[in-house]
């Protein structure tokens, strides 16, 4: 059996382990690369919030009557749309941090 597990005295199963490795290596870089990417996007997003936020006490706050209450109720559902787009990324970064984890496991057991 062991002459039909090796080929020029590699042994097949170092080599399958050697491309599973590589392979969940190669699937970390890329997660990784998404954190990367979405902290990027969420301090774009941050700022943007800075800007409606600076502007809302700049100008809004001599606003009265329909004008206002219709800022009003833009400002809270911006404000619903902010909080969701936070608690997305928060979600997402943890399911990319376990994905992260549990491939780093896989190596490890391959050792």
């Amino acid at each position: 059996m062991e002459e039909y597990c090796k080929w020029e005295g590699i042994a097949i199963l170092d080599v399958i382990n050697t491309a599973k490795k590589a392979k969940y290596a190669t699937e970390m870089t890329a997660l990784i690369n998404h954190l990367v990417k979405m902290q990027k996007v969420i301090s774009a997003f941050d700022e943007s919030v800075s800007y409606t936020k600076y502007g809302h006490q700049s100008y809004a706050s001599d606003w009265t009557g329909e004008t206002r209450s219709a800022y009003d109720s833009l400002v809270d559902e911006l404000n619903m749309i902010e909080n969701n787009v936070y608690d997305i990324h928060k979600e997402l970064i943890s399911e990319i941090k376990k994905e992260i984890a549990n491939l780093a496991q896989k190596v490890k057991e391959l050792e």
